[in-house]
C-alpha cells in the first residue's frame, strides 16, 4: 500500500482532520483508504494508507472540490458580490429576530439536502451533515445556529465566516491542485499560508488545499440534531468548573478503514475519557473513565489526543475560537 503522512504532527487538530479528508476523497473516488498514526514517531503524525496509485490522489482531491462547488458557492441572495455575499450553508448564521429570514434560509438548505440525495458522489451530503447546514428540525424555540458543528470557530462578521473565509478559497485551491502535489510521502506546510480554520493555533502555516481536506474530514463527524437543544458533534466535549470545551480523537497504531473510524469517533467513551474526572482527567480514575478506557482498549485504541478550545480575544458576542496543541493521553 502507498502511505501519505501529514508531517504537521499529531498535536495539531487540523492534521488529523486533513488525514480524514484525504481518506474521504480517496474513498469517494473508489480507492480503498485507511487512517492511522505513526507509532514510531514522538509527534504521532496522522497517516493515510491506500490501495492505489499515488498519481490518482490529486485527481481524487480535485473531484471532491468540483463536486461541492455549487453547494459551497450558493448564496442566499444571488448576484451579490464581495462582502455582501451570504452563504446558504453557514449553519451558525442566526436569524432569531427575523422569522421570515429563518424560514427562507432553512428552505434553501432543504433544497440542497434534496439535491444531495440525488447526487452520485458522497461529498455534498457529507459536507452538509458535517457543517450542520440541514438544520430544518425543532420547534419555534430552536435557533438555526443551534444546528452548527461544534468545530466551527471562525469569527463570523460582515466580511467573513467559515464558508466565505475558509471553504471557498480552500475549495478553489483544491480544485486546482497539481498532479504532483502528493508525489512525496510527507505533506506539510508550503509557502506562507496561515491556517484559517481555527483547527491550529493562530499563525500556524497550513497549505490551503490541506485546509480543504480538513473541512472534508469533518464529514466523519456529522452533526446530530436534537429537537429541544443545541445539536451535538461527535468526539466533542464540555467540562464544567471552570467551563472548558474540546475534542478528543483516537490514536491508531494500526490503520483502520473509514467505516471503523466513523464508529470509533461516534463512541461516547471517546469523550468520557476527557469529560469526566474533574480538572485533571488523566490523573484521576473514576469508574466512568475506567469503563470508557476499557471499551476503547477492547477496540484497539491504546491512546487518544485531546484538543482544548481557546477563545479568540475581542470576539465579543460573536463566537470565535481556535484549538490548542493536543495532549496525548494513554488509556491506563
Amino acid at each position: 500500500m502507498e502511505r501519505i503522512a501529514f508531517t504537521y504532527g499529531g498535536r495539531l487538530l487540523v492534521a488529523h482532520l486533513a488525514a480524514y479528508g484525504l481518506a474521504v476523497a480517496l474513498e469517494g473516488a473508489g480507492v480503498e483508504a485507511y487512517v492511522g498514526h505513526d507509532p514510531d514517531s514522538q509527534s504521532f503524525e496522522p497517516v493515510v494508507a491506500f490501495a492505489g496509485e499515488r498519481a490518482a490522489v490529486a485527481e481524487a482531491v480535485r473531484a471532491s472540490a468540483r463536486a461541492t462547488e455549487a453547494v459551497v458557492e450558493r448564496d442566499i441572495e444571488p448576484g451579490k458580490r464581495g462582502n455582501d455575499r451570504r452563504a446558504v450553508i453557514w449553519a451558525r448564521a442566526s436569524f432569531a429576530n427575523d422569522p421570515d429570514r429563518a424560514t427562507l434560509v432553512l428552505g434553501l438548505r432543504q433544497e440542497l439536502v434534496d439535491a444531495a440525495e440525488a447526487d452520485d458522489t458522497p461529498f455534498v451530503a457529507a459536507l452538509l451533515a458535517s457543517l450542520g447546514a440541514p438544520a430544518t428540525w425543532g420547534g419555534d424555540r430552536v435557533k438555526p445556529s443551534d444546528g452548527a458543528t461544534a468545530l466551527d470557530g471562525v469569527l463570523g462578521n460582515h466580511t467573513s465566516d467559515l464558508v466565505r473565509g475558509v471553504l471557498r478559497p480552500a475549495r478553489r485551491a483544491a480544485a486546482e491542485i497539481p498532479d504532483d502535489a502528493f508525489a512525496s510521502p510527507g505533506l506539510g506546510p508550503a509557502g506562507d499560508q496561515h491556517d484559517k480554520t481555527g483547527w491550529a493555533p493562530p499563525g500556524t502555516d497550513v497549505d490551503l488545499a490541506h485546509q480543504w481536506l480538513a473541512v472534508l474530514g469533518l464529514s466523519l463527524l456529522p452533526v446530530a440534531h436534537r429537537a429541544t437543544a443545541r445539536s451535538a458533534t461527535p468526539a466533542c466535549w464540555r467540562l464544567s468548573r471552570p467551563t472548558r470545551h474540546g475534542v478528543t480523537l483516537p490514536l491508531l497504531a494500526a490503520p483502520v478503514s473509514l467505516p471503523r473510524l466513523r464508529a470509533l469517533l461516534s463512541l461516547a467513551a471517546l469523550t468520557e475519557i476527557t469529560a469526566v474526572g474533574g480538572e485533571e482527567p488523566d490523573q484521576q480514575h473514576p469508574p466512568e473513565r475506567m469503563r470508557a478506557a476499557g471499551e476503547l482498549r477492547s477496540l484497539g485504541v491504546e491512546e487518544v489526543v485531546a484538543f482544548e478550545r481557546s477563545y479568540l480575544r475581542g470576539s465579543g458576542s460573536s463566537v470565535g475560537f481556535t484549538y490548542r496543541r493536543g495532549e496525548r493521553v494513554g488509556l491506563r
